[in-house]
């Protein structure tokens, strides 16, 4: 057991915590559940539905992925009902006889790998079928083979199979004689009850049979259920001794009795099944259907099961489906009802002495019919995990000390409170035993969120005059009187204590995120998330230094969105004098921005005004067409949820200089593959331009500018020249 390793201070006393799962699970943990942090009774099976059959006796059950399988015992056929899809009718398969696809009194079926298997046992086999239902082979038992392909394989039950049609059959000796239940270890070996010859057939999941156990060692009388575990240990009910045996590939291992459980009578197994890493146990005799761990230990009674359980199964939810003798209804059970009780017992070390330890706080949920109790036992000498056992579901020993005895002191907080508060009375020692005993009427559950021990004792008594501590009585009473009033300060001194943590955007309540901000006198959107806002003011010292910069723009988005968009200023498309052609060439631009030439007076200019009097293409802007301007180019695609362009256009009409403007500039792919174009057809990849011819294809000076200086005579449009280089068009 490892120790609780998370260990602070406040002030004078310092505590150990009880709050994130590999703290919970350093103690001993019996029938609780650890998630994320908090610990509440383990969930456990409680009817949920039922499923009714109209004069249908229902037997076996067995679950696919999609499908439940029901025997209809007295109709020998299987009824199919498809679980993902409740609306379409139930199917029916099989009919009465003895070939293959017929049945006669089946008693047992069972899914694995996909394959179906059913128990014939009327006609001494086990049919087995592919999904579709197409028979797959015929087991009739040890030393008898098996018949197998094409769906035409019989055999007569009396100690002999045929095949054809591709399958094949050998072997005699003595087959199956009213073989009642099956079931798989996780390696695909199956074990069959064969209850007539009185013993467990293994057929290897490379076909081979054998005789894994038999009356023969004295142990097994008449097997009526199997189930196998995680382990590959092989559970046998067996009617005639009342009892569980337990056998292991070497042989007998263990026999479990249910008897003399409370008000249990005589116990008459039913059926078995391994689930959920323990034992779920069919009772004729007292009509419940039991669950108990995998040494014998009774956990608890199934709740509404009130009937004799005859077969169970699982699905791949964890939904358990049972079936009762003489009823056409199939329970499902689900998990949600809880254990009526739990524990949690951990060991918390002050390394010191003689320390006495001073009080418990925790968090809680305790709805009404729940409980917690909790009890505390203190000791100078070492208390090892050897020395903890549960002597009951309820009695915990120490060093041999009962939890019941007066060595303990226990508390008990009932339901309708979120929190509580506990006050170490125990002697002073350097170890402290902790036990938490989790109680309910199963219908709800108690849940501990975090709990912390205080040591050592360090309370207000020491800010009363020395005449209080004289009298060691009045000591002991004032030392025990005033932790009810430190109960009710001692939270203000929390907050005092951990004041950092209002000053960090990482660590502060979101009530306090507004409040910092105002501090840096730092905007931010109410409908932004908390996480966007603590991350911004985080970096609001840097956002500050570069405010009104590109930089500092580009920077603020990116904290924003998680994407940094890309900003060109518009001196630097000083070709463009028609700023509506941004929206459409801006890319264009970007890449061959095209010198300013300067302004000619009459020529590309008029006095008194900075606009271009024509051929703009040949002239470039006035200077006051793109100063101070930019254009911020945002894909969508790229913007987290929730973020849309408007927003960016906020934070932009906030962080910008106020004398200059914007121009946003959203991309959407223009081009998709599969819906608005099509390779090949419309669209064309790295294909080279067609031949240029000057007066053919163009002209210069009218539809295309070489921008090339002192060309020379080899400057040929389509031959030494290229679109896009020292082309334009």
């Amino acid at each position: 057991m490892r120790k609780i390793l998370k260990q602070c201070e406040i002030m004078d006393t310092k505590f150990q915590v009880l709050a994130k799962k590999e703290d919970w699970e350093s103690g001993i943990i019996s029938h609780l559940e650890i998630e994320e942090g908090s610990v509440q009774l383990e969930p456990v099976h409680a009817k949920k539905d039922d499923m009714v059959f109209p004069d249908v006796i229902p037997g076996g059950v067995a679950a696919g992925d999609e499908r439940l399988y029901v025997i209809d015992a007295a109709g020998d056929r299987i009824i199919i009902h498809e679980l993902s899809v409740p609306c379409v009718p139930d199917r029916v398969f099989g009919s009465p006889g003895n070939q293959p696809y017929q049945f006669k009194n089946p008693a047992a079926i069972a899914v694995y790998d996909e394959l179906l298997y059913v128990a014939d046992t009327g006609n001494n086999r086990i049919q087995v079928f592919y999904p579709d239902l197409t028979l797959k082979t015929i087991w009739y038992g040890c030393g008898t083979g098996s018949g197998s392909g094409g769906g035409s394989s019989s055999g007569d039950g009396s100690g002999s199979g045929s095949g054809s049609g591709g399958g094949s059959s050998s072997g005699s000796g003595s087959g199956f004689d009213s073989p009642c239940d099956l079931a798989f270890d996780q390696e695909g070996n199956a074990f069959v009850a064969d209850k007539g010859n009185k013993r467990i057939v293994r057929i290897g999941n490379d076909g081979s049979e054998s005789v894994f156990c038999s009356n023969k060692d004295g142990k097994l009388s008449d097997p009526a259920a199997v189930t196998v575990d995680d382990n590959g240990l092989v559970y046998i009910a067996d009617a005639g001794t009342k009892s569980i045996l337990v056998y292991s590939d070497t042989g007998f291992y263990a026999e479990l009795h249910l008897d003399n459980y409370g008000t249990l009578k005589a116990f008459e197994p039913t059926c078995l099944m391994y689930h959920d890493r323990g034992l779920f146990v069919g009772d004729a005799r007292n009509s419940r259907l039991h669950r108990i761990d995998l040494t014998g230990n009774y956990e608890f009674a199934v709740r509404d099961v009130t009937q004799t359980p005859y077969r169970l199964t699982a699905d791949n939810n964890g939904n358990l489906y049972v079936s009762f003798i003489d009823s056409e209804r199939l329970f499902v059970l689900s998990k949600i009802a809880f254990r009526k009780s739990g524990y949690y017992c951990g060991i918390f070390d002050a390394k010191q002495n003689n320390c006495q330890w001073h009080r418990i706080l925790f968090d809680a949920d305790l709805p009404a019919r729940s409980s917690l109790v909790i009890s505390t036992f203190t000791s100078d000498d070492p208390i090892l995990p050897d020395s903890l056992s549960l002597s009951s579901s309820s009695t915990l020993n120490l060093n041999g000390v009962d939890s019941s005895g007066d060595e303990w002191d226990s508390m008990t907080f009932t339901g309708g409170f979120a929190a509580g508060d506990m006050l170490v009375q125990n002697p002073a020692g350097r170890y402290l035993a902790l036990k938490i005993g989790f109680e309910s009427d199963s219908t709800v559950s108690p849940l501990m969120r975090n709990l912390r021990v205080y040591y050592p004792r360090d309370t207000y008594l020491k800010y009363l005059p020395a005449i209080y501590q004289q009298d060691t009585d009045s000591r002991d009473f004032l030392s025990r009187f005033l932790p009810i009033i430190e109960s009710v300060m001692l939270t203000i001194e929390d907050k005092i204590a951990n004041s950092s943590r209002y000053y960090s955007p990482l660590a502060a309540p979101d009530e306090f995120i507004p409040w910092l901000a105002a501090w840096l006198d730092f905007a931010l959107d109410d409908k932004w998330s908390d996480d966007k806002k603590r991350k911004l003011i985080l970096h609001a010292v840097s956002l500050y230094k570069e405010r009104g910069t590109q930089e500092g723009l580009l920077d603020y988005i990116e904290i924003y969105s998680g994407y940094r968009p890309a900003i060109i200023e518009l001196f630097k498309l000083r070709a463009a004098s028609n700023m509506e052609m941004l929206s459409h060439h801006v890319i264009s631009f970007a890449r061959h921005s095209i010198p300013l030439r300067g302004y000619v007076l009459n020529e590309s200019a008029v006095i008194g005004s900075s606009t271009v009097a024509d051929e703009w293409e040949l002239h470039g802007p006035g200077f006051a067409d793109y100063a101070h301007r930019f254009i911020i180019f945002l894909y969508p695609v790229h913007l987290g949820d929730g973020i849309t362009q408007r927003t960016i256009q906020t934070i932009l009409d906030r962080e910008k200089p106020a004398h200059t403007q914007y121009f946003c500039c959203a991309i959407e792919p223009m081009m998709r593959v599969g819906e608005q174009s099509m390779v090949g057809l419309d669209t064309i990849i790295a294909k080279d331009p067609d031949e240029l011819v000057v007066g053919t294809s163009f002209t210069i000076g009218e539809d295309s500018i070489i921008n090339r200086k002192n060309a020379g005579t080899d400057f040929i449009a389509g031959k030494g020249s290229n679109i896009g280089t020292n082309v334009i068009t």
